[in-house]
């Protein structure tokens, strides 16, 4: 007897998976048994048998699938809980190499911690992980609605503000917020990288007034005020900030040179501050250009050929001493870029600039190898 397993099985464990869910190894041994004990079919059956046969089993498949889906709709009840996504670390979920070896608190827990939590105004925001390493003060949130969820067509924005007195510390901090859907809930990760010398232990403090709301069009957004403002403590880890101690490195190629000139490395990121400069004359040529844009960003590649990650990037531009004639004046561009750490035993990166131009909807990117500058790491 030929004996034939029907994919509606496999239709539905694949289906958890096409939600995007992370769900325990217990739930998943309770789908799988319940899945197994569904009785095969023979091709020889009779017709009418097979029928009803069929529909019985299709019947009981179906009831699988309403228990299994209508879980992703129920907030409250137990089995709901087991099937929403369980992970441990966003951190380490986003897939952020600079934070996700940081333990968090209780590792061995199947659902994530939550350091603090505030709700107002039908919103609640979760702080879960946080980590400082004297260079990158990072944090892990989620955002969700009390009474539902989140539409997925709307963006949720908090309004993450540092207080006065963190930023008093160094003025000059720079914040990424970088965040994605989760199961009913956004979740993200928010950084801090601070350019000064920061205490140990820092009193973090941290204002959320309002929460914007857009679904990606200038006239879709809206903003729910509130407060959503937390406090933490937390001690710094690592060994600290590690500051080059070599000169700058400039290359030069037919009038344009490139320079890195400071490089810091800690636990968790890695920071490069990359100059540029070329005659005023060649940016006044692609200024002039129809339709045609140009931007340049860096790649920073490993001996192996990897790329560091960017996390967040800050730049500025001037024109070099406007007291000599138009035809002599030089645009200097200075880039502040912050990536995932340097993994350990790398002594030299390249940093490659890469010119990309936009036309109209097409965008090209090539490399400038002929500006490439290779770095040794102290």
């Amino acid at each position: 007897m030929i004996v034939k397993q029907y994919p509606i099985d496999e239709q539905l464990k694949s289906k958890l998976s096409a939600q995007g869910v992370v769900i325990s190894r217990e739930v998943k041994e309770r789908i799988d048994l319940t899945l197994r004990s569904l009785p095969e079919q023979s091709i020889h059956t009779n017709p009418r048998r097979l029928s009803r046969f069929r529909i019985a089993w299709i019947s009981i498949a179906a009831a699988c699938c309403m228990v299994v889906f209508s879980v992703f709709a129920m907030n409250q009840s137990t089995f709901a809980d087991q099937v929403k996504p369980w992970i441990q670390s966003i951190f380490g979920w986003m897939g952020d190499k600079g934070l996700s070896s940081n333990p968090v608190s209780q590792p061995h827990r199947s659902e994530l911690p939550v350091l603090v939590e505030k709700e107002d105004q039908g919103y609640i925001l979760r702080v879960h992980e946080a980590s400082f390493d004297g260079m990158r003060l990072s944090f892990s949130y989620s955002l969700g609605k009390t009474d539902g969820e989140l539409p997925k067509e709307t963006f949720a924005i908090p309004s993450f503000q540092l207080d006065d007195s963190i930023r008093k510390l160094d003025p000059q901090v720079v914040k990424s917020d970088s965040s994605a859907p989760l199961d009913s809930e956004k979740v993200g990760i928010v950084n801090y990288f601070f350019t000064a010398e920061i205490p140990d232990q820092l009193h973090l403090l941290v204002h959320v007034p309002e929460i914007v709301l857009t679904d990606g069009l200038p006239t879709g957004q809206s903003v729910k005020r509130g407060d959503w403002g937390f406090a933490l403590e937390i001690a710094r880890s690592g060994t600290g900030v590690q500051k080059s101690n070599r000169a700058a490195y400039t290359h030069e190629w037919n009038k344009i040179s490139i320079g890195v000139d400071r490089i810091r490395q800690s636990a968790h990121a890695a920071e490069w501050h990359v100059n540029l400069k070329l005659p005023r004359s060649k940016v006044d040529e692609v200024m002039r250009l129809d339709r045609v844009r140009y931007g340049l960003k860096y790649n920073i590649v490993l001996p192996s050929g990897m790329l560091l990650a960017s996390v967040t990037e800050t730049g500025s531009s001037r024109i070099e001493d406007r007291t000599l004639p138009r035809a002599q004046w030089m645009h200097e561009e200075q880039r502040r870029i912050w990536t995932e750490p340097v993994p350990a035993g790398v002594a030299l990166v390249k940093i490659v600039p890469v010119l990309m131009t936009f036309n109209g909807e097409a965008s090209t990117e090539k490399e400038l190898t002929s500006l490439q500058v290779e770095v040794p790491l102290d």
